[in-house]
């Protein structure tokens, strides 16, 4: 919830900061300054707020947020929800309606949106990812709560080998 406030309501971290210190007796109060602390307006979907919060508990270093990616001349690759740039790697948080609704935002019409085309799309774009040497880490809903080591298995063998192309480079 704090990532949509800051977001939507461009609400300033500092004022958050003095109103938590003048409720510092409060029960809770040290959970809301770790809260204001961790909290980023860049997270784009309660699906990336908690990716982000599971990326802590994994214990894995804090990402960029909507990071731009370009090609070796500059040109726009895409956008990662997650970027590690140390290991050169992308994290996406996917849920089943991002697609639609990202076609649904060009269109604005339900009844335009070919999901084909859009999943083909978001293909190309990590393949071009790929192509440029970056690592790409998926994870989904169902992978949020209970899936912890399967989740940070996939992220360290794409920053060992993140790792391993940004030496070679």
């Amino acid at each position: 919830m704090a990532d949509g406030v800051r977001r939507v309501h461009q609400v300033d971290v500092a004022e958050l900061k003095q109103v938590a210190e003048c409720q510092r007796d409060w029960a809770g109060s040290v959970k809301a300054n770790r809260v204001i602390d961790f909290s980023d307006p860049r997270a784009a979907t309660v699906g990336e707020s908690r990716g982000r919060v599971l990326i802590a508990r994994l214990g894995l270093p804090a990402p960029d947020l909507q990071r731009r990616i370009d090609d070796s001349d500059g040109g726009l690759l895409g956008f990662s929800d997650f970027y590690f740039d140390e290991y050169r790697t992308a994290g996406e948080f996917d849920g089943r309606q991002k697609y639609g609704r990202a076609l649904y935002e060009r269109t604005g019409r339900l009844d335009q949106v070919d999901l084909g085309e859009v999943l083909w799309q978001e293909k190309r774009r990590e393949d071009a990812i790929r192509d440029h040497g970056h690592e790409v880490v998926r994870f989904v809903w169902s992978e949020l709560d209970g899936r912890d080591s399967l989740v940070r298995a996939r992220f360290l063998r794409a920053f060992d080998r993140g790792a391993r192309r940004r030496t070679a480079l």
